[in-house]
């Protein structure tokens, strides 16, 4: 087997709304070394992360900040009227990025959203996640074609 590094990550973290230029570029480069090397007689391994890679999390994320701004002790307040106006393309890679660009700044609020956040992103929430546009088409494509797939992720099942 032939190992295939790729540092791939098709929303950039910055905007987190649409592919990176490059990405097209670099997802042709990565299908033409896995060609070149299954006609050299090896099976590639390519891995992919999971997440902002294969899938949208931003509806995860988004979901979760709105269930705590719905909370008995949030409703009603600026910080939870800022959240319940969050539209999915104001979602940022960090929750602290995301809340500074909707006006929530205050240090207790930032650390008690981003504490509910990290206490659920990794579980059940999962569900509200959508695949990348042609992610799961690209993938195929590349074991269809004799690469051997690996999923590397931080979530915990």
């Amino acid at each position: 087997m032939r190992f295939i590094a790729l540092a791939l990550a098709l929303l950039p973290a910055a905007a987190w709304a649409a592919p990176a230029p490059d990405g097209a570029a670099l997802l042709n480069g990565l299908h033409a070394q896995v060609l070149a090397t299954v006609k050299a007689g090896q099976q590639p391994v390519v891995v992919f992360d999971l997440d902002a890679t294969l899938f949208d999390n931003r509806p995860r994320t988004l979901a979760i900040l709105r269930a705590f701004a719905a909370q008995p002790g949030q409703a009603g307040t600026a910080a939870a009227k800022a959240i319940g106006g969050l539209a999915l393309d104001q979602v940022r890679y960090g929750v602290k990025d995301t809340l500074a660009q909707i006006g929530v700044t205050d240090a207790p609020t930032v650390e008690a959203v981003t504490a509910y956040w990290l206490d659920r992103f990794f579980g059940a929430w999962a569900v509200h996640d959508a695949p990348m546009a042609g992610g799961p088409a690209y993938v195929q494509r590349l074991h269809a074609d004799g690469a051997f797939v690996v999923y590397l992720t931080g979530r915990d099942a």
